[in-house]
């Protein structure tokens, strides 16, 4: 019913179901709606012999374990959404870090070849003064 726009409680229902609480007609409607029914059926479920009747509440169980279902699976739905938000930031990170690993790796590359060259050149000035 709460998908239809109505604020039930669990007590609400228990209280309709009781007759404690009158029905009203555009909760008839949308109740209707809810269990695949007319608002006939509802009406008149009170003469529906005991085979209808265990079919009846069978039908209302199956609804409302499909409904918690689809709860459940847009609990889930909302949670892998947020894992692939994460997963994308953690990507971008990754490659980030390839990018500054490589930029690093070329500049140390180009430091040593330098290093080298000086070396080099320190040797020869050595043996050019011996």
């Amino acid at each position: 019913m709460r998908k239809a726009g109505f604020k039930w409680q669990q007590t609400t229902t228990a209280k309709t179901e009781a007759g404690s609480r009158p029905l009203r007609l555009n909760e008839a409607f949308a109740l209707a709606g809810c269990f695949g029914v007319t608002v006939d059926d509802l009406l008149f479920a009170g003469n529906l012999d005991d085979e209808a009747k265990e079919s009846l509440a069978s039908f209302q169980l199956a609804n409302s374990l499909l409904g918690a279902t689809m709860v459940r699976f847009d609990a889930l739905l909302a949670h892998r959404e947020a894992v692939d938000v994460e997963l994308e930031g953690l990507r971008r990170l990754v490659l980030d870090l390839k990018g500054e690993h490589e930029q690093s790796s070329v500049e140390a590359q180009a430091h040593l070849r330098r290093l080298i060259a000086d070396n080099d050149q320190e040797i020869a000035r050595l043996r050019g003064a011996e």
